[in-house]
């Protein structure tokens, strides 16, 4: 009887009916472990998409570098020296 005057003031005071797919033993306890793997999970998850946008992003700038004409930058600094030899 002890029980069951318990387990009535423990669903007072967290306003919900106890969940009968968690253990008996402890509810609260097993609620708050599915709720720390979900948490895991998602940084797990957080961190996987990070990783692949990161491999993403460097392959595009890869891409880009290799295609890139490096010859125009050495054609854009030979005219900015000629000005600044003009502006002397």
């Amino acid at each position: 009887m002890a029980n069951s005057a318990s387990g009535a003031s423990s669903t007072e005071h967290s306003g919900k009916a106890p969940n009968t797919a968690l253990s008996p033993f402890n509810p609260v306890q097993d609620e708050r472990q599915v709720l720390d793997n979900l948490k895991l999970e998602e940084k797990s998850e957080q961190a996987d998409l990070e990783a692949q946008y990161k491999k993403t992003i460097n392959e595009l700038y890869k891409r880009q570098n290799d295609k890139f004409d490096w010859s125009q930058i050495q054609e854009l600094e030979e005219l900015g020296e000629r000005r600044v030899e003009g502006i002397k």
